[in-house]
This record gives C-alpha cells, structure tokens and sequence, in this order.
C-alpha cells in the first residue's frame, strides 16, 4: 500500500473506531484500489475457468470490512484483518468445492513475490489454513506475515511498513514460516 498515505489512513481508522460513518466510506473509498488490485493479483494465479473471481472476492472482503465494529489499532490490524478475511473466504470457498466435488479444484496460492509460478510453488489453501493455525500459535508474527503475502497480496516491503519491521525481519520471519509450513503440510 505504498502509494496510500498512511497517515491518512491511521486518521481514518481512529474516526472510524469513534463511529464516525464518513471515515468509514471514505476509507474504503481510499483503501477499494488497493485492496481490488490485491484481489486481481490473487485471482491473476488461477485458471481462467475458476468460479469465483477476483471482483467477488473484494465485494465479499469489503462486505465483512464495512460491517466490522472494531476499535482500530492502526494500519497494521487493519490490513492484518483484511488478509484473514480474505484467507477465510478463499478457505470457504475452497471447502465447498470440495464438498462438491471430492478432491475438487482447490483454490491455489503462492508465497512467492514473483509473477512467475511453478508447480512447485502453489499451495492447497485448505492445508496451508490448517497450518496457519498453528503457526499462529508458535509465531503469530510469522503467522500474520504469511497471511499478508499469500492473501493480501503484500510484498516484503507493505508487510515490514504495516508491521513497523525491518525488511530483514519480515524475510526471516517468512523464510522460517515458509520452511516451518512446508514441513508441517508435507508431515502430515
């Protein structure tokens, strides 16, 4: 969210966590490109023919954002909660194609910055939820940081500016988390 202002956005939330409607929409008004483009990026790995798409899954996120009663504890929780309620949705969706189908298409996601994918690199998003949960309880930073690049879309540099970290800690955070959560997926 490097083209944000965040000081904007630390204003906004704290008149948002004081009931003030018109923080609220003017919020989501500043933070709707951002968060669409994050939901094109997430949609931009999968097959074409895929079901849900990226402008459903930003219509369902900011549904679940605008309807949130919280007291805002600044830029960090609130993109830590846009990333888990996007995870959630993709996590939902992926189970009920499963339902649907037994072993059905499974949402897919990378912890990679690069555009380029292999095989290698997607993930099965109803695993990684079931890691995820936890590594949150070992590392939620770890945790939370996985969370911002395989759902939000964030790169090193967004994550260590929403978590007031060096770039080195957020790379060393994911390289554990990534190596702990591929261990753990692939044990089971």
């Amino acid at each position: 969210m490097a083209k944000i202002h965040m000081e904007n956005v630390e204003s906004l939330l704290e008149r948002w966590s004081q009931g003030d409607e018109s923080a609220k929409n003017q919020l989501v008004t500043l933070l709707y490109p951002e968060l669409k483009r994050v939901a094109i990026r997430q949609f931009s790995k999968e097959k074409p023919d895929h079901t849900l798409q990226a402008t459903a899954l930003l219509n369902e996120t900011y549904e679940k954002l605008i309807s949130v009663e919280a007291q805002w504890q600044g830029k960090t929780h609130f993109l830590n909660l846009s990333a888990k309620i996007m995870r959630q949705i993709l996590v939902d969706f992926a189970r009920g194609k499963q339902r649907e189908k037994r072993g059905g298409d499974f949402v897919r996601v990378t912890l990679v910055e690069s555009s380029a994918q292999t095989p290698d690199e997607e993930l099965d998003i109803i695993a990684l939820d079931q890691a995820l949960a936890i590594l949150e309880q070992r590392d939620p930073a770890a945790a939370s940081m996985i969370e911002q690049r395989a759902f939000a879309g964030m790169t090193n540099q967004q994550i260590a500016d929403a978590q007031n970290v060096s770039i080195a800690t957020v790379e060393r955070k994911i390289q554990f988390a990534k190596a702990w959560l591929y261990k753990k997926m692939h044990q089971d």
